[in-house]
Parts: C-alpha cells; structure tokens; sequence
C-alpha cells in the first residue's frame, strides 16, 4: 500500500463525481487501485473528507500513517474546517474525533 498526494483522478475513482472544488489530501493505492482518499475541498467553508474502501481498515499501519498525514495537512490551514460524518459509516464520528475534529451542532470542527 502506498500513501501519495491525491489527484482529481483519484476522487473521480472513489467518489464517482469530479470534486467541485480545489483540494489537497492524500490517495491510498494498492495494487493499482485507490482504496482511500482524505483531504480538503478548497470551498467556503473549508470542507474536510474522507473515503476508506474495507480492504484499508483492516491495515492498522497504514491506517496510523495516513492519519498522521491527514492531521499535518489540517494543520497547515490557517483557517476552521468543517466535517460532516457519514451517518452510513458507523465508525465516522469516532474517527474525526481521533483525528481531532470536535462536535459542533451538527457537523464536526476542526480549529487547532
């Protein structure tokens, strides 16, 4: 598995939709193939997402790893992002608090 800046291509494979926005973040591939995705859309609000295939939660390595990443590019923003949990994904709002995301009404924040 390799961790790699992401591309439009890669949201395009993960989401199925071309993002509506600029973004930076970083794409999982293994054996040619996207199986994550976690960046930043560069809208107004800045809006933080993420999309994890089965196959990379089973990796506990890579998955430490790719949070580390996620967590120093959100960080680098000078500016609150904002976080909206899939309500499908059972595990989302667990993993945007371990991030460091902090509930907020509805939504999650992220202001460090």
């Amino acid at each position: 598995m390799n961790i790699r800046p992401i591309t439009h291509a890669d949201f395009i494979e993960m989401t199925g939709d071309a993002p509506t926005h600029s973004l930076r973040g970083y794409a999982c591939e293994h054996e040619d193939r996207i199986i994550g995705i976690a960046g930043v859309l560069h809208s107004r609000p800045l809006i933080a997402f993420s999309l994890l295939k089965p196959e990379i939660k089973s990796n506990r390595r890579v998955i430490v790893e790719a949070i580390k990443r996620f967590r120093d590019l959100l960080k680098s923003y000078d500016a609150q992002i904002i976080a909206i949990p899939d309500e499908r994904e059972e595990t989302a709002n667990r993993f945007l608090k371990h991030v460091g995301f902090k509930l907020d009404g509805g939504y999650f924040v992220w202001d460090q």
